[in-house]
């Protein structure tokens, strides 16, 4: 693979026709969106104890039913952190193509429009979760599991306004819109995405993806096993998804030596290849028992897999260019940080008049519906917004010379 070296700190990008990153991928959207119906279904599923209990200590249940969709690829279905760690491997590779065009943004040209992207619609869900929990929520649902009610088991403190405004990620604040924990390690890490890419862009992948698969896991074991707290706890949290972001980076640089090596396979090979990083992604479910920290290595490899996959033309692309999935990717954030706010606030205000799972199963359509409108209100002008403010900060043009 050619190896790119840059001519500037923060301008990462490459020459024009060596590494062509103009266009979007709608492949991508659609992939976004079913993660994110994962993520919804996974939260369905959870508010009910005995899918909690699955979740939480990864124990068989004695129910046939439970037992197959918990400990079977059905579980993709629901498998919300295995979605997340999908997201971020996604978020590398989004991340990476503006900088790695001819025009790249400057440093706080990038950094303003991620901040637009993420912030306001995280600091928005937040406010509708916080109004919602001090009118509707009676602080638990005896029926309903430990999670859903720790969750909007007190009203909103000053202490919890601060840690969301500065997002700081201490797990003892976040039971207002429990979702946003991961948006602060997408923050953090959005925020030196540039030094990673400029340090991409010197340190051969060989190299790069090895040092920082190390890093990333030293800090999930230091973080599994000393038991950090409060900011701590979090910034090392922070440090075990690094390698995901880093590794889907490389999947934008390395773009169009990955297109051509995937299209040497056959139809029956890459699906073969993309059942295979499914399979994988769903680790933690398919190999019970096994050691925890091997499982999610394994998980990691699948959602690259995925990334690197869906990322490239292949037999899978007419069914994900299809226009609903390609709403559901255009909505996806909308949906992540709305459809717990819909889930808990009609629990609570229907509770006692109508059953549970027909609550949950109608939160659903709702999340939809409130996301798209969520998404017009809010996201589209933050995202407008962004795009302004970076065109005020500027672009500063930085070509890169290929080098073998």
């Amino acid at each position: 693979m050619a190896h790119f070296r840059p001519t500037s700190v923060l301008g990462v990008s490459v020459t024009r026709g060596v590494n062509d990153q103009s266009e979007r991928i709608g492949t991508l959207d659609s992939l976004r969106g079913l993660a994110a119906l994962s993520v919804v279904f996974h939260h369905c599923l959870v508010v009910f104890p005995a899918f909690w209990l699955v979740y939480q200590k990864g124990e068989s249940i004695p129910s046939p039913p439970i037992w197959w969709v918990s400990y079977t690829p059905v579980h993709l279905l629901w498998g919300g952190l295995e979605a997340v760690i999908v997201f971020y491997v996604l978020s590398g590779f989004v991340l990476a193509m503006p900088l790695l065009r001819s025009n790249a943004p400057s440093y706080a040209a990038f950094t303003v429009k991620r901040f637009c992207r993420i912030y306001i619609p995280y600091a928005g869900s937040v406010l509708i979760a916080a109004l919602l929990l001090n009118t509707t929520s009676t602080f638990g649902i005896r029926d309903l599991s430990a999670w859903f009610n720790g969750a909007w088991s007190r009203p909103v403190e000053w202490s919890t306004i601060t840690d969301h405004l500065l997002m700081l990620g201490t797990p003892k604040w976040n039971y207002v819109n429990p979702v946003v924990w991961s948006l602060v390690h997408e923050m953090r890490i959005s925020l030196i995405f540039p030094a990673l890419m400029w340090i991409a862009n010197r340190v051969k992948w060989q190299v790069l993806i090895p040092l920082t698969f190390l890093g990333s896991g030293s800090a999930k074991l230091i973080h599994h096993f000393i038991g950090l707290d409060g900011i701590g706890a979090s910034l090392m949290e922070t440090a075990s998804y690094l390698f995901l972001f880093v590794a889907g980076a490389e999947l934008a640089i390395h773009r169009s030596s990955l297109k051509r090596l995937v299209g040497q396979f056959g139809a029956r090979t890459q699906w073969t290849l993309l059942i295979a990083s499914l399979v994988l992604l769903n680790s933690r479910w398919n190999f019970v028992g096994r050691v925890a920290e091997l499982r999610i290595v394994l998980v990691w490899i699948g959602a690259i897999g995925i990334v690197a996959l869906i990322s490239n033309p292949g037999p899978w692309k007419a069914a994900l260019q299809y226009s609903g999935l390609r709403w559901l990717g255009k909505i996806s954030y909308s949906l992540y940080l709305v459809h717990l706010v819909v889930l808990f606030g009609m629990l609570y205000t229907l509770q006692g008049r109508v059953p549970n799972a027909a609550i949950v199963v109608l939160s659903v359509p709702v999340s939809f519906l409130f996301a798209a409108l969520f998404h017009r209100l809010v996201e589209a002008p933050s995202l407008d917004l962004g795009r302004r403010l970076e065109r005020r900060f500027g672009r500063r043009l930085a070509p890169l010379e290929a080098v073998s």
